[in-house]
């Protein structure tokens, strides 16, 4: 089996690495809108040896087209509006199944699970970073009704552990400093309203 992994916002590419490292046989792919962390991102994937992930230097959003984006901006810390391409993610999936769907999409994270509601059916988890408040003005509340009413078990984290495992320091930005969120965790009920824990036949092209 080799799942199947859609990344958005994939800052500088540590989370792809943490799971490239933990799912070897995944098929990873990242998006990050910020053209500079996408370079990065793939550098550090790239030095690490990692050869199932995928960076998409593209912003994800609920259509396709040009939006503005906060980009890293110059090297004294100054953050820029820059207009970067996007893509609608409920196309790019299509009709296909995912494993895992994470989003750290600045605000937009809401919007996007609205657009690809019907696509729910075939993703068996969901991670959204939360920090509130947020850009895109939604609550908790928002997520925990749409996550129940689609018939997903939550449940709550601080970050992604490594299970003991010692991962290879990231390069960041220079004018930027990685900060704490919580993770909510959405996974898939059966039709038996229990855990779907399942395989999903799902080939890494």
């Amino acid at each position: 089996k080799n799942p199947v992994i859609v990344d958005c916002g994939a800052y500088v590419g540590l989370t792809a690495l943490f799971y490239a490292q933990r799912f070897p046989q995944a098929c990873i792919h990242s998006f990050e809108g910020d053209p500079v962390r996408a370079r990065i991102s793939q550098g550090n994937l790239r030095s690490q040896g990692v050869g199932n992930a995928h960076v998409h230097s593209k912003a994800v959003w609920i259509e396709d087209g040009v939006v503005p984006f906060q980009a890293s901006g110059s090297t004294n810390g100054a953050r820029e509006t820059i207009e970067v391409p996007a893509i609608r993610l409920k196309n790019w999936i299509g009709d296909n199944p995912v494993d895992l769907l994470r989003l750290n999409i600045k605000g937009a994270e809401f919007h996007v699970l609205q657009d690809c509601e019907s696509l729910l059916p075939r993703i068996r988890m969901v991670i959204v970073e939360l920090q509130f408040p947020n850009a895109g003005g939604y609550t908790f509340g928002n997520l925990l009704n749409f996550f129940e009413a689609n018939n997903f078990e939550i449940s709550f984290k601080n970050h992604l552990e490594s299970n003991g495992k010692d991962l290879p320091k990231p390069q960041f930005p220079s004018n930027q400093t990685p900060g704490a969120k919580i993770s909510l965790y959405a996974r898939r009920r059966n039709r038996k309203n229990e855990i779907d824990i399942s395989p999903l036949p799902i080939q890494c092209n």
